[in-house]
């Protein structure tokens, strides 16, 4: 069922909402309904209050900033019947005598208004059209036919004054960058060089004075430097400022004509230079390169046209292939016509918009590669491997153009600067029609590659173009509807469905006490499975008015069949399900002791016969299968652009709720969260020197900053890893103390603090948590594959078993191109390495590193990554950025919430490792490891609520080190699973490394059995044991740290045969199920049964398929400790599982 769309319109940009005229019951200022009379609600773009501020100063605040908007519109507005304002948001409300255009257009052309909703304007009122599909294609088709705009001219003497302001010299990319002066930004530069493009006004003179003054610049301070490139923007806000790469290149040789790789390489290793003593034309002639080369970027600027929200609103359904040819020669070509987008010019729009991120971009990704294949088999055009390129270029199809949107073709030989920051490493994105489609999706890979590749085009399609046109006084920045636009149209559906719910259909089986019901409006399964997804998202508030009405109208149901709810075991919600499921919306169908998920119980709402308890269980049952399908129903939730009220001011929302946090914001906005205020200090230790941006106030206002400012500068990279972690306004964790230290990694920069000494200086400054988003990338062919485990690895390792210190680390962002194995810092066993997902969870990024040496088991076994968040589509500072580097923050900040929830967490990442392994969601496809994680993926997708439970499930220990093959670490751990249940049970173990005790722990008496039991000799013995034992206990510990030792890395592992190393223990686990008759418990035969000896930290799932089944596991000894003679040094081992429900 499609969902309503509520009639809306942009005016000045603004959004302005139309509302039924029964949402007013009466007017305030004379208590009558409403006839003539417009009633405005305005929400206003004031920031919200800070969080560390109570509900009364919040509420003041509110009260003072709306006061003071009111008191606006009494000065500007003289026709003004009432005014109201909410206490509690930035809201207010205004009363017209009449319906009125000219007010709405005047009050959205106000800074302070937001969104605008007017009620009683007639439907037929030319501001409001009935929206269609249809009504979205025939404007995208209308707004897409302008092809001329006018361009204002630049004028000679803004020309004349045009002078290099800065410049900067890279000595190893030999690349020259220049400020501009008045055209000081990229985008500014940008609109220089579309000017010229253009042939504007003057643009001959323009060319000219460009090219003196680069020449001019060239000759007096680099004349004996190679110059291999000029560009521009030295102080970029998105990309390193040492880097030289810029969207516009000048340089001696066209980039078109480098057809070859080898004169790629030669470029990407600058050895193109300008000749000495270059002349004025041969600068002049280089910059006609540039515009030549970049044309479609500056195509893109001039067509200033913006279509993102028309093209918002169609559906990836109503686009289908029109046509489609083989082209053969030396490139295999297919040509694809679309409906719709039935020209290069729309696909490139299409392209566009995509960049944008927007909320159905996977669909779109899944909708397209679909009908290509679809199309290219029946057309029986062959096999996709057949081809090298996809172009959607019908009108040219001998052209091979990879830098407009387009299928595959692009060269791997680039790294794109969203990533993470490189020094001075050159990017470039060269065609190579070499390389086939090898599989079916490598048709949205190939999309994902063309929309990296040309992302300074797409996104240009939609900036405001200041420099070339006029735009209308308050036009806001062009963008994407607001965030919870498709929330707001689907909550107003379905509560008109609520409003006055009634059964459909209701019948009650007596052989099966099921009974089956459907309610109207809400007969079909994906409307029904939507309206739970909503309320999934605000369970905690509005969502529980929902689960209410839903109850009333079970119970009409109920009475409906002439039924009594203590005769019924099962209520199916959906009329098509004939199976008894825990994942499609129903009631019952488990026992008094299936897991619980939240709140609910299930001994509260079924009795020991399975039959529901009383009316109450109605509702309980509702909140029981919301909870147990929380992951399920986010990801409905997702895939229909659904967000919580309660993330809508967190600017990464989409991500956040994708590894189901919405549950905690939902609770900590509305102060229902105990500990929210707990400190747990997060340490950010960057590369490239990089700080946090530690003078802004705002976005870390309620966090202690502490910040090494002698380990380098403010540098964005750093400041959005620490604000997606850590940050009042943005961060996962809104108060905690925000640690911020960075180190260079080269060793030839000894004036600069290396990784060792900012990791300790962190340490020392009492983080308990410190994220690493860095690592060694492979940027180049000829780069190593492998690095061996390093000394760093080792500190790291040193660190986490000392201080119980969690370190997080990225996995790194190279696979896309070289496949590089995981290596040097990144082997470190006692650390948590975090892969990349697209934004909403459900894909791997492409660039997300993930493969492993095979030469030794320590590297092959690794269980790395351990698990994976979002690391895309990340908005900071006007772009997209992407990157395991933003992945891992975000599971860093999770981490620190749960540390805050549960004590059980602290100091104790064993724990933590173990609790992730179990509770991330193995959604992906792919092959598993002999530890049992997934290669590609590892543990699965981070989950905050089922991690809640992991670690309330959780046990950690310390056990001796001469603990052998076979012998008990934990046992009995008891557990229920009903039919299609899924256990996850993972048990981890921390590596002692350096870590070492050299000294045996004291003899102790024995304090159970034997003498102990012998009646008042036992009681005096034990006394007397328990004294002496604490006496020897106080002893050993005074003399204790004389006889630790810290080993060498060499002592401790061996780098140059991994495989000969002081080991953990490696555990395993022994799974049984309990016959009901006998009692007997008998040994299950885990199909995904771990093998690894060498892994430290294994995952086990087992999944019933059978009826409702008591289970235990007992964990045991797999491979034994390897320790030094006389180390004494216990192990620190974990062990936890959650139980979810899974689909037939």
């Amino acid at each position: 069922m499609n969902l309503i769309s509520q009639e809306h319109q942009l005016v000045n940009n603004k959004l302005v909402f139309k509302m039924p005229q029964n949402n007013i019951f009466h007017l305030p200022h004379n208590g009558k309904p409403m006839k003539d009379e417009m009633v405005v609600r305005v929400l206003l773009g004031y920031p919200e209050p800070s969080d560390k501020l109570s509900r009364e100063d919040k509420i003041k605040k509110h009260v003072e900033q709306n006061n003071s908007f009111v008191d606006k519109m009494k000065s500007q507005f003289n026709n003004l019947l009432f005014t109201d304002i909410s206490k509690i948001s930035n809201e207010v409300w205004l009363g017209f005598p009449t319906e009125s255009m000219e007010i709405i257009n005047e009050l959205t052309t106000i800074d302070d208004v937001a969104v605008v909703y007017v009620y009683n304007i007639p439907s037929d009122h030319p501001l409001f059209v009935n929206f269609s599909v249809d009504n979205a294609i025939e404007q995208f088709k209308n707004k897409t036919e302008i092809k001329s705009t006018n361009i204002k001219a630049i004028s000679p003497q803004k020309i004349d004054k045009l002078t290099v302001k800065t410049h900067k010299y890279d000595e190893f990319s030999k690349t020259l960058t220049l400020d501009l002066g008045f055209f000081s930004t990229e985008h500014e530069v940008e609109q220089l060089f579309a000017y010229m493009y253009h042939k504007g006004t003057n643009w001959e003179k323009l060319l000219e004075k460009l090219a003196l003054i680069i020449f001019q610049v060239i000759n007096v301070n680099y004349e004996h430097k190679p110059i291999a490139r000029v560009n521009f923007d030295i102080n970029s806000e998105t990309r390193n400022e040492n880097s030289p790469n810029r969207s516009i290149q000048v340089t001696p040789r066209p980039l078109a004509d480098l057809k070859s790789k080898s004169e790629q390489e030669r470029y990407l290793h600058s050895s193109f230079i300008f000749a000495k003593g270059n002349t004025l034309n041969q600068i002049k002639t280089s910059i006609q390169y540039a515009l030549k080369f970049h044309e479609h970027l500056l195509k893109a600027i001039l067509r200033n046209v913006d279509v993102l929200n028309e093209i918002k609103d169609i559906p990836p359904s109503s686009v289908n292939v029109e046509d489609m040819k083989k082209v053969t020669g030396d490139v295999n070509k297919l040509v694809v016509k679309l409906s719709v987008f039935d020209t290069q010019d729309r696909v490139n729009l299409l392209f566009s918009y995509l960049a944008q991120e927007p909320n159905n971009k996977e669909l779109w990704l899944g909708h397209l590669q679909n009908i290509i294949l679809d199309s290219l088999k029946t057309r029986q055009l062959g096999e996709i491997s057949n081809y090298n390129l996809i172009s959607f270029d019908w009108e040219h199809p001998d052209k091979n153009d990879v830098y407009q949107a387009s299928i595959g073709g692009l060269a791997n030989l680039y790294q794109n600067f969203e990533l993470e920051n490189r020094h001075s490493v050159v990017q470039q994105p060269f065609p190579d029609f070499t390389i086939s489609f090898d599989e079916d999706h490598d048709i949205s890979t190939g999309i994902l590659i063309n929309l990296d590749a040309n992302a300074d085009t797409y996104l240009n399609y939609n900036t405001k173009s200041e420099i070339l046109f006029e735009y209308p006084k308050n036009l806001e920045k062009r963008s994407l509807k607001k965030l919870d636009e498709e929330t707001e149209k689907a909550l107003k559906h379905y509560e008109g469905i609520l409003s006055s719910l009634s059964i459909s259909y209701s019948s009650f089986n007596s052989k099966t006490n099921r009974l089956d019901m459907t309610i109207k409006g809400l007969e079909d399964k994906d409307s029904l499975i939507k309206l739970f997804a909503l309320i999934n998202l605000d369970l905690h508030k509005n969502g529980s008015k929902w689960i209410e009405k839903l109850s009333d109208a079970i119970k009409q149901g109920i009475s409906k069949a002439g039924q009594n709810v203590h005769n019924i075991r099962y209520i199916n919600l959906l009329k098509d399900n004939n199976e008894v499921s825990l994942t499609l919306p129903s009631i019952g169908g488990y026992s008094q002791k299936a897991p619980v998920f939240g709140s609910q119980k299930p001994e509260e709402i079924v009795t020991e016969l399975k039959t529901l308890t009383n009316n109450d269980s109605i509702s309980k049952g509702l909140y029981y299968y919301i909870e147990s399908n929380s992951s399920s129903l986010l990801e409905v939730a997702l895939a229909n652009g659904f967000v919580g009220a309660d993330l809508t001011r967190k600017p990464f929302a989409r991500q956040f709720l994708a590894v189901n946090l919405n549950g905690y914001f939902n609770k900590f906005n509305n102060d229902q969260i105990e500990f929210a205020y707990k400190d747990v200090p997060m340490g950010i230790l960057e590369a490239q020197n990089g700080l946090i941006d530690y003078h802004n106030k705002d976005v870390y206002q309620s966090n202690k900053v502490i910040v090494n400012t002698g380990s380098g500068e403010i540098e964005n990279h750093a400041d959005l890893v620490g604000r997606i972690a850590c940050s009042t306004l943005e961060g996962v964790d809104s108060t905690s103390t925000i640690i911020s230290s960075g180190f260079y990694s080269s060793n030839d920069k000894d004036d600069h603090w290396n990784a060792h000494n900012a990791l300790d200086w962190i340490v020392a400054q009492g983080a308990k948590i410190i994220n690493c988003s860095w690592g060694v990338p492979k940027d180049h062919p000829t780069d190593p594959d492998f690095m061996t485990y390093t000394d760093l690895a080792y500190k790291m390792d040193y660190i986490v078993r000392k201080y119980g210190i969690v370190i997080v680390k990225a996995a790194g962002n190279s696979h896309r191109d070289f496949k590089p194995f995981f290596r040097a810092a990144n082997l470190s066993l006692n650390i948590i390495v975090v892969g990349s997902t697209n934004k909403t969870g459900n894909r791997l990024s492409i660039f997300s590193d993930y493969e492993k040496y095979s030469r030794y088991n320590l590297t092959n076994d690794a269980p790395k990554p351990l698990l994976v968040a979002p690391g895309e589509a990340y908005f900071y500072k006007g772009k997209f950025v992407m990157g395991t580097s933003f992945a891992t923050p975000l599971v860093s900040g999770t981490i620190s919430i749960l540390m805050k929830e549960f004590d059980k967490l602290d100091e104790n990442p064993v724990g933590i490792m173990t609790v992730l392994a179990a509770s991330s969601d193995d959604k992906f496809q792919g092959k598993r490891n002999t530890n049992g994680l997934k290669v590609e993926t590892g543990a699965g997708l981070l989950d905050y609520k089922m991690a809640r439970i992991a670690t309330t499930n959780l046990i950690t220990k310390e056990i001796k080190n001469s603990l052998q093959y076979q012998e008990i670490v934990f046992e009995n751990r008891e557990f229920t699973l009903e039919k299609n249940q899924e256990v996850s049970i993972s048990v981890s173990s921390l590596f002692n490394g350096g870590y070492v005790n050299l000294i045996e722990g004291p003899d102790l008496y024995p304090v159970e059995g034997g003498i102990t039991t012998v009646p008042l000799i036992g009681n005096l013995y034990l006394l007397f044991a328990y004294t002496a034992n604490m006496m020897a206990q106080n002893h050993f510990e005074s003399i204790f740290d004389k006889y630790r030792e810290k080993l060498n890395l060499h002592k401790s592992i061996n780098p140059d045969d991994l495989d000969n190393y002081l080991s953990p223990p490696i555990l395993t686990v022994i799974l049984e199920e309990k016959d009901d008759i006998s009692g007997r418990w008998s040994e299950v035969n885990m199909p995904l049964r771990t093998t690894s000896n060498y892994s430290n930290i294994n995952k086990f799932v087992y999944k019933n398929t059978g009826l409702t089944r008591r289970y235990r596991y007992t964990v045991k000894i797999a491979n034994q400790a390897r320790h030094l003679p006389n180390d004494y040094t216990h192990n620190k081992v974990a062990t936890t599982y959650v139980i979810r429900n899974k689909p037939f």
